[in-house]
């Protein structure tokens, strides 16, 4: 009764993020960056060091829907990360609240973990600041394993902003990441932006840094 029940509402979810989605793209608000990340990875007994690059976009629409995309490829001597994570948000009517969906999927070495999740879309946006979250529960484990995320901006100038997040998965692999970083618009629609990530999961512990180049559109 619970997959059903949870199956329902991320088919719901999904339905009316995609909706809003065709309604919102006369008057979106997008991010597309490209950034260089290196892992100093603590595995416990031994440390180790890996390269690779993260591909991420945001979006933001008058109809209420928002997303946030990462895809991250990185590879090392002892590791072989990929992953990726897709959250979307649709707060109808201009709220601050509304559903989320997140999708999440990891594979170190070969092995492979995944996240379904529907619940609570959160966001908030003025001139200077803006704030977005998502607390899930996962379909096929409703209930017992959940996630939450949030990440923010703030703009010290209108070229130079402030970033941060925090991401929390609750399962059988449990992960945090703390997240800071800054971007610089050099041009109109083009900036260079740099970032600190701090990894604690079930396996192991890594410093994350990355550079990277984007644009809006």
């Amino acid at each position: 009764m619970k997959k059903i029940l949870s199956r329902s509402l991320i088919a719901l979810t999904l339905g009316a993020t995609a909706l809003a989605s065709l309604a919102g793209t006369a008057s979106a608000e997008n991010t597309v960056d490209l950034s260089y990340t290196h892992y100093d990875v603590d595995l416990g007994a031994s440390h180790t060091n890996i390269d690779g690059y993260t591909l991420s976009s945001t979006g933001a629409y008058d109809s209420g829907f928002s997303y946030m995309m990462d895809y991250t490829n990185a590879d090392g001597s002892l590791i072989d990360y990929e992953g990726a994570e897709i959250t979307a948000n649709y707060l109808p009517g201009g709220g601050m609240f509304g559903v989320a969906g997140d999708y999440r999927w990891d594979e170190i070495n070969g092995t492979s973990d995944k996240y379904k999740g529907v619940g609570l879309g959160f966001g908030w946006n003025d001139q200077t600041m803006a704030v977005n979250a998502a607390l899930t529960t996962d379909v096929d484990d409703f209930g017992d394993d959940y996630a939450f995320r949030i990440d923010g901006a703030y703009g010290i100038t209108p070229d130079l902003a402030v970033t941060g997040g925090f991401d929390f998965l609750s399962n059988d692999y449990t992960k945090r990441e703390f997240k800071v970083g800054a971007n610089y618009a050099v041009a109109e629609n083009f900036y260079v932006d740099a970032g600190y990530t701090y990894i604690d999961s079930a396996s192991l512990k890594a410093d994350q840094v990355s550079l990277g180049v984007g644009f809006n559109f």
